[in-house]
Parts: structure tokens; sequence; C-alpha cells
């Protein structure tokens, strides 16, 4: 595989605008938008179970996987393209010792598939992308292991770079963030359903916090698309993915990197060229009516919000143990407003009550696939909390004819 490796199509003026007005601004700050990355981590327990197939003491699989992705604007025979320019993707699997053998000769299987030359033991090259496979036959063994398995278990590592790639503390970080543990959420406990959006005047000013309904709405690819694309999950049940047969995202990366990496990259891609819907620039207007204060909160990469000059706190983090960054709530806001954002993953709800902020949700608690309605109701609303069960494009609608006195 070649570097710089263009996404299919040119782009047109405006997104070439996005891309210089907008991302290219942020590149080198600690929000930079020409780099995309994420962290997963799924581990078998007890409380998991339904998801992670536990079934006894002696389970305790698990998955780390993460990536890191650096975009440029490059132009070919006159035309615009983004390009990927280069990548680091890392996978760690300690699993029983047949399952992690399963995945180990999956590899080995792929690197011939692959045409990968080997260059010493455990590493080969592929163009200008580099694979390192480092076996455990002990977790223990492996230098920055935290935790404790039970006999039988296995690791492998398994680490992508390109050749241009400058590497720092990024694995020193990932297991910081995995050290910490499983996320804890709230029990969800009976909120308020919302019919008009006149119940919520009293609660406004408010403070936003972003998921990517509205981005979806705009055409970016939602989370439980990247679940599925670096198989972490499946779509719908949430399994977790830690089998050799079913994880195709491991498979690919080393049997077919241009394939893995077209896909990919069409995330990022389609950050670039999507349009946006009327709910930006209602929101811009709500905010120019001080109805909406302070800098959106929000873990997602795309920010939309920022072609209509709304700032942005950004949250997602990976020099924290605890994953939890400081936030200040703008002392105006009287509520925080979740939009299209399932879980709490950073905490921000439950330190919007601590407050004493109103939580307003806007979801439509599940998506349509081909017709058919697919329930995903959201995780830990509390009593005190009140929902529009409906999409951020209906909802702010309806906010625009309230309160900013359109008539359609």
């Amino acid at each position: 595989m070649k570097l710089p490796f263009l996404l299919k199509a040119k782009l047109d003026s405006e997104s070439i605008d996005v891309w210089n007005n907008v991302l290219l601004t942020t590149r080198g700050t600690t929000n930079d938008k020409t780099v995309e990355q994420s962290l997963w981590r799924r581990t078998q327990t007890e409380r998991n179970a339904a998801v992670s197939g536990w079934k006894e003491e002696s389970d305790k699989g698990r998955k780390i996987v993460y990536y890191k992705h650096k975009y440029d604007m490059i132009e070919v025979k006159g035309k615009k393209h983004l390009a990927l320019m280069s990548t680091y993707v890392y996978i760690a699997l300690t699993l029983k010792t047949k399952d992690l053998i399963a995945y180990k000769k999956m590899c080995e299987d792929n690197v011939v598939k692959g045409k990968w030359k080997s260059i010493e033991n455990n590493k080969y090259t592929n163009g200008d992308l580099r694979l390192t496979l480092n076996h455990y036959q002990s977790p223990a063994n492996r230098a920055r292991e935290f935790d404790q398995f039970p006999e039988g278990y296995e690791t492998l590592e398994i680490e992508v770079k390109s050749k241009n790639y400058e590497m720092s503390n990024e694995q020193e970080q990932i297991w910081q963030i995995a050290k910490a543990g499983l996320r804890k959420s709230l029990k969800r406990d009976n909120p308020h359903y919302v019919k008009d959006v006149k119940e919520i005047s009293e609660y406004l000013p408010c403070q936003i916090e972003m998921g990517c309904g509205p981005s979806f709405e705009a055409g970016v690819w939602p989370l439980h698309v990247l679940h599925e694309i670096y198989s972490i999950n499946e779509p719908f049940t949430k399994k977790f993915i830690i089998d050799a047969e079913n994880d195709k995202f491991v498979d690919n990366l080393i049997g077919n990197p241009n394939k893995v990496f077209r896909k990919t990259s069409d995330f990022f891609g389609r950050i670039v060229t999507s349009k946006l819907t009327d709910f930006y620039y209602i929101l811009k207007e709500l905010y120019e009516k001080g109805k909406v204060v302070g800098p959106i909160l929000t873990n997602n990469f795309d920010g939309l919000h920022l072609r209509v000059g709304i700032p942005e706190l950004f949250l997602r983090t990976y020099d924290e143990v605890d994953v939890m960054p400081e936030l200040q709530f703008d002392p105006k806001a009287k509520s925080l407003m979740v939009i299209g954002c399932h879980a709490d993953r950073r905490g921000i709800e439950r330190r919007a009550r601590e407050r004493g902020l109103k939580i307003i949700y806007i979801d439509p608690e599940g998506w349509w696939v081909d017709d058919k309605f697919f329930d995903y109701p959201l995780e830990s609303p509390q009593p005190s909390d009140m929902i529009f069960k409906k999409t951020a494009h209906e909802v702010f609608r309806e906010f625009a004819k309230e309160y900013l006195g359109f008539r359609a």
C-alpha cells in the first residue's frame, strides 16, 4: 500500500473551503481536526455477560483497538483530493490459548495473502506500511500489562503503521486509559418525555452536549458504524467481536490493507464533504439570541458547528487516566441539552446534575435501517431529566417556530 492514499472523490469548492477555513486552522492544536483517532476497550466480565459472552469465572477475554489517522489535502492532475498521509493502528488481544492461536494463524495466513515481506523476526513491510506481530504466551510477559488473567490466556499485539509515522507515547496513553477499568454508568430511571417545546422555556438558556445525531443527519457516519468497521461489536446486538472468525477488521487490515483504509478513510471524507442541515443554522440563530450559551461540549471529530462560528470544548482525551477532563459550564446556562448522545461517557451529564442544571435530551432512541426501526434507548436518564423522542432536525424546527418566530 502506498501513501499518500487518495480518498475516492475529488473535492468541490465548498469542501475545499471547509478544509482550509475550518479543519486546517486547527492543525497542531490539542483539537487537531486533520487527525482522526479513537480507542476502544472490550473486556469480558460477569457485569457485561449479555454482550461479552462471559459464561464462567475463567472468561476474561480482552480486546483493545486504537488508531490515529492523519489527513491532508493534496493536488493530483489539477484536482484537490483528501488523502491519508500517515497512520498508526494498534490492537491488543488477550484470550484463551485456542482463541488467541486462531487469531495468530489468521494474521500469519494474511501476511502471505496480503503480500507482506519479512524484514526481521515478526516484522513485515507492505509498500509504505510496517507490520509487527508480538505473541506473549503469558500476558504477564507484556511490559505494560496491569491486569491478571486466569491460566491458559495469551496475548497478541498487532501494530500497523506507516513508515513516516512519528511515534511519541501512544502506547503509554493507551494502556493508562485501559488501566482505568470499565466505565460505570447510572441505571436508567424513569425520565419525563416532553411533547411540547414550551415545556423547556424555563430552562433556557442552555448549554449543549453534542453527540453524533445531528452529524448523522448531515451525512456523517454515527458511532455504531465505526464499531462495525473496526469490528468492535455488532451494530444492533452490541455483542463483542473478540473472535478471529468474525473480526473482519483484523482479517482485512493484514490481508487487504487497501480495502481497509478505503473504508476507514471514507468516514473522514464524509466529514469534509457533508452539507449542513437546517439544524446548524437554527442552532446559530439560537446562539445569537442567547437561548444557547457557552461552547459546544462534544466528543465528536467532525466539528460541523464550527462552520457556523459556534466554538466547542473537545472532550475526547487520551492523556488522562480517568478520561474525565475538567470542564466549566457557562454560568448563564440553566440546563444541559444533550443532542444525539447515547451514553454519558465523559461524565458530562452527571456533573451537570451536580451543578443543578436540568438535563434535556433530544434523541429518537433508535435509528431506521431498510425501513425497520431499531430501538436504542438512552443509557442513563434520571427522573428529573426530560427527553424529546425526536431527531435534532425535528425538534430544532419546533424551536425555530417557538423562539425565533419562524413560520415554517
